[in-house]
């Protein structure tokens, strides 16, 4: 605010009339009346308390002006340590704020971690499980090999013996053939005996050479019965074997997925437990900082009207005091060293000014 006495050269401004210390003042500025009427009052009854206090002194003395510069400063001063300190807790709250919330990014990304954990354990169950399917589809197929193996076997055994028995019954024919011959073989021996001898030779050679023949055969037979029985014995043996292991991994394997089920099913209680608790500390941790970011602005913003109401209340006694000093250059005229006073009314205008544009800056950095 800028005011001048008895002058009024600048354009948005207005005069108003008050009166300090039962002195009228024209005053010029861009202030609303009830502002100035604020300030004033301000000033007077600053002045009431110090006339109480020292009344001995006059109200227009110099010395008087000085104490009541002096409270006003110190009222100044007290307000901006106030102002300063406020201006702290509220930097440290903010502190304690960001603090809290990066907490909470920290909780939330633990939980992220947890739920990714849980998907993890839910992909080796479901590859497990593949994995068992499979090895079941194995295990099917090696014994439906197994089957048409054995099948196969039994079938060329089967034609084996088909075959040795159609051998048995040539021979049998040969027998009957053989009697034939020694009936026509009688015949000729009656009729010439020369040729009964040549036959009865040829006889004997071809029954050492049927005998031979048949008991080849036999030794065949016995071998191939003897070969498919070990065969077959080979192959009950290895495809119980085959069995038992298979089944021994479906056990084995069922056992680990029975585990894993079970560790899961620990994980994830767990899991829900955390989850839970996390959450409640979580809200429980909202719902204080929000109680404490309302009490917090609450309490800003009365700190805020404090300070406007301080700033007002020390822009009226500025106001003031450059009338009072005007006041006294003007009473103190005839005085030799007045340009010196001059100088140091100015100076300490510039200060008082200075601080009050210091004190509307911070007041619009609350705002």
């Amino acid at each position: 605010m800028n005011v001048e006495n008895n002058i009024n050269n600048q354009t948005n401004k207005h005069t108003i009339s008050v009166k300090i210390g039962n002195i009228n003042y024209n005053l010029s500025t861009n202030e609303s009346d009830e502002y100035i009427n604020g300030v004033a009052k301000y000033i007077n009854n600053k002045m009431e308390e110090l006339s109480s206090i020292y009344g001995n002194l006059n109200k227009n003395s110099t010395s008087f002006l000085l104490v009541l510069s002096l409270n006003i400063a110190d009222d100044l001063f007290k307000q901006r340590q106030l102002f300063n300190k406020n201006n702290k807790i509220i930097s440290d709250l903010e502190n304690k704020l960001n603090l809290i919330s990066s907490k909470n990014i920290e909780l939330e990304n633990n939980i992220k971690d947890l739920n990714n954990a849980c998907e993890n354990k839910d992909n080796s169950i479901s590859y497990l499980e593949d994995k068992i399917k499979n090895i079941s589809q194995e295990k099917d197929d090696i014994i439906l090999s197994l089957k048409n193996q054995i099948d196969n076997i039994t079938r060329e055994n089967d034609n084996k013996i088909l075959s040795l028995k159609e051998e048995i019954d040539i021979l049998n024919n040969k027998d009957e053939i053989i009697s034939e011959l020694k009936e026509k073989l009688n015949i000729a021996l009656e009729e010439n005996d020369n040729i009964s001898s040549k036959l009865e030779y040829k006889l004997s050679s071809s029954l050492a050479e049927k005998d031979t023949i048949i008991s080849q055969l036999e030794h065949k037979l016995n071998n191939a019965l003897s070969d498919n029985k070990n065969l077959k014995s080979q192959m009950n043996i290895d495809f119980h074997n085959s069995l038992k292991e298979k089944d021994n991994i479906i056990f084995t394997l069922e056992k680990k997925l029975n585990n894993a089920l079970e560790e899961n099913k620990n994980l994830h209680s767990e899991l829900d437990i955390k989850i839970n608790n996390a959450l409640s500390q979580k809200d429980s941790i909202i719902s204080n900082l929000e109680n404490k970011l309302n009490n917090t602005i609450l309490e800003k913003n009365n700190i805020i009207e404090d300070l406007k109401k301080s700033l007002s209340e020390k822009n009226l006694v500025i106001d003031n005091l450059k009338d009072n000093l005007n006041e006294t250059t003007t009473k103190l005229s005839n005085i030799k060293d007045i340009e010196e006073l001059e100088i140091e009314k100015d100076l300490q205008i510039l200060d008082l000014e200075e601080e009050i544009e210091n004190l509307k800056a911070q007041l619009e950095k609350l705002q």
